[in-house]
């Protein structure tokens, strides 16, 4: 019971913070109430006796957007209308969206990254769009850029770096004041940290839910 009870106080914490990353996903449902929902079948979990979820704030919002997928693949979601141009009023199917899962699973992730992006230099968001969105070639870019293909391939694995290290920062940006204070050394020298923000992330779970939620990231394969 005691286990319960600090997992709905660190809930009760982060609560702000889990209604903001769900918002973008819910579509016309209220955030707070899809939250609520997440929140009273994990309690159900517990009284059924199940185990408690390590991180119970990343599993409260896997389980909020299991709610919205859930609804918006169910017949509630679809509202019937009559078009007033149909001699015989038939119904119409409208708010049927059958790319909404994907967008609700991407969404958060695909913000990310195009802040991500705006944030480098405008040099390293050119090679990024043309090797990894569009899909050219550093050969085919040699003459454009005025360098050798040698060296597209360097600007670009350079690049590659550059955004995951500015994604890893906004993600512990996300954190309190010392998760931002430390934000930058962590993201960009991972195998050398200074001695103050080693020990900031060994000791904050914060930081290190975002750096697991950095590691499930398919951006930089």
């Amino acid at each position: 019971m005691d286990t319960t009870v600090a997992a709905m106080a660190q809930l009760a914490e982060q609560r702000a913070y889990l209604i903001s990353r769900l918002r973008s996903h819910c579509g016309r449902l209220d955030p707070e109430d899809v939250l609520s929902e997440a929140i009273l079948r994990l309690a159900e979990r517990s009284r059924a006796g199940k185990p408690l979820p390590n991180d119970v704030g990343a599993y409260v919002l896997r389980s909020a957007k299991n709610i919205v997928i859930d609804f918006y693949r169910s017949p509630m979601s679809r509202e019937y209308v009559t078009d007033p141009r149909d001699l015989e009023l038939s119904e119409l199917f409208i708010n049927e969206d059958d790319n909404r899962r994907r967008q609700i699973e991407l969404a958060d992730d695909v913000t990310l990254l195009h802040q991500a992006v705006a944030n480098l230099p405008e040099g390293q968001q050119r090679i990024l769009i043309e090797t990894a969105v569009r899909g050219r070639r550093p050969k085919e870019l040699a003459r454009e850029f005025c360098v050798t293909a040698a060296v597209i391939a360097t600007r670009s694995r350079r690049a590659r770096v550059a955004l995951g290290n500015e994604v890893c920062r906004l993600l512990l940006m996300r954190g309190g004041p010392e998760c931002k204070r430390h934000a930058a050394r962590i993201s960009t020298r991972p195998a050398s940290l200074p001695k103050l923000a080693a020990h900031h992330l060994r000791t904050c779970p914060c930081c290190a839910r975002h750096l697991r939620q950095f590691e499930s990231l398919r951006f930089f394969e």
